[in-house]
């Protein structure tokens, strides 16, 4: 039971948004999360959310995680089971608002183009 490193900024994200995730859904942080990491927080130059059934798919570009993020993934371990802040944040809110464990899949860096980007697969709740 780890608690994961994005916690605090998925709350900020419901603080700027006035809401809970959990009353939102995929489609509510596709629409609202580009603006509030673009203009509100400036977390970022450019946020995509894309989906596909059970796949869900996030660019970052230009993110002022971007190092961290760099650093993080030296440890592999560790990026690989809770990813960095700005991944694991983004697995929070994708978890609260499907209501369904969410797990990183992949997380790419380029840093020449100044890019991140992040797999997360959305889980079926296991049978009672």
């Amino acid at each position: 039971c780890l608690t994961p490193p994005g916690l605090a900024l998925v709350q900020l994200f419901e603080k700027e948004l006035g809401t809970n995730f959990i009353k939102a859904d995929i489609e509510y942080l596709q629409v609202k999360l580009p603006k509030l990491f673009i203009e509100d927080l400036e977390i970022a130059e450019d946020l995509k959310i894309e989906t596909e059934h059970d796949l869900v798919t996030v660019e970052i570009k230009g993110s002022i995680y971007q190092d961290l993020c760099s650093e993080v993934k030296k440890f592999q371990r560790i990026c690989d089971v809770v990813g960095c802040p700005i991944a694991s944040a983004l697995a929070c809110a994708l978890a609260k608002a499907s209501g369904k464990p969410v797990v990183i899949e992949k997380e790419e860096i380029n840093l020449e183009d100044r890019i991140v980007n992040i797999q997360y697969r959305i889980l079926e709740e296991e049978p009672e």
